[in-house]
């Protein structure tokens, strides 16, 4: 039985918040614990919306949104122009969610449970002809894997980040509270929030006990990354980050 299951959630506020009010409803008891903070870039100040070039969204061939992170900061003038692109491609049912709930209808490029280095072999970067201009809307740092293999495949590409991540600080005492009542499972969604989450426990003597938990990823990189960084616990793979399919492998899990 789910009811009052605990599942530690990894992801970034935004994200887990919406998460955490599905699983509610399925009698699990979800435990927000964001191991990445989505902000500014540096360069701006959060009461200064970012501003998108309009000649880069009007001369673009194609516009893809990496994460639903990608508009979070984004001033009115860059959504609304946004909005009336026809070339918008989400990475993501999430990411295409999110457009449209700024008024911003996309395409969705990708399939269930892609990855930056399949979505290069989906429609329509398949079609596009060579020197087509690609507006990469994404965050600072991270893999960076799209930029480069687009443009060997000789697309212009212009990435543009629209904010960063940073690793949030807890206290000794809040960490503690974790490690004394151990959730039944962690939900990680990136290799950065995993690392993330091993950082921010790195000086408690009990942060071994989190290595033993199950795991829930959602994709064989990010659990292979788990294996090498010494996960003991069982890692199971959803098939995407979407709340019906981490539901799903939550309610298969064998408590």
């Amino acid at each position: 039985m789910l009811y009052k299951r605990r599942l530690l959630i990894c992801r970034p506020k935004a994200q887990g918040d919406k998460l955490t009010l599905s699983l509610q409803a399925l009698g699990v008891q979800p435990i927000l614990f964001p191991t990445m903070v989505i902000e500014p870039i540096k360069a701006t100040q959060a009461s200064m919306p970012m501003r998108l070039s309009l000649q880069s969204i009007e001369q673009a061939n194609m516009i893809l949104v990496q994460s639903p992170n990608s508009i979070v900061y984004l001033d009115q003038t860059s959504l609304m122009a946004l909005s009336k692109s026809q070339v918008i491609y989400a990475m993501g049912a999430g990411t295409q969610e999110a457009l449209l709930s700024k008024n911003i209808v996309s395409h969705w490029v990708g399939a269930r449970g892609f990855s930056s280095e399949s979505i290069l072999n989906h429609a329509p970067i398949t079609t596009l002809s060579l020197g087509s201009k690609i507006l990469l809307l994404t965050g600072e740092g991270g893999r960076a894997i799209l930029e480069p293999a687009l443009i060997q495949k000789g697309f212009s590409c212009e990435r543009v980040n629209t904010y960063q991540r940073t690793i949030p600080v807890y206290t000794k005492a809040e960490r503690a509270a974790i490690l004394a009542e151990l959730p039944d499972a962690i939900l990680i969604t990136s290799v950065e929030s995993l690392k993330n989450l091993l950082h921010i426990f790195k000086e408690d003597k009990d942060k071994d006990k989190l290595l033993c938990l199950p795991l829930l990823v959602i994709s064989q990189r990010i659990q292979a990354e788990a294996i090498a960084l010494g996960w003991q616990g069982k890692i199971s793979v959803a098939l995407s980050a979407s709340v019906e399919d981490i539901s799903a492998i939550f309610l298969s899990f064998r408590f």
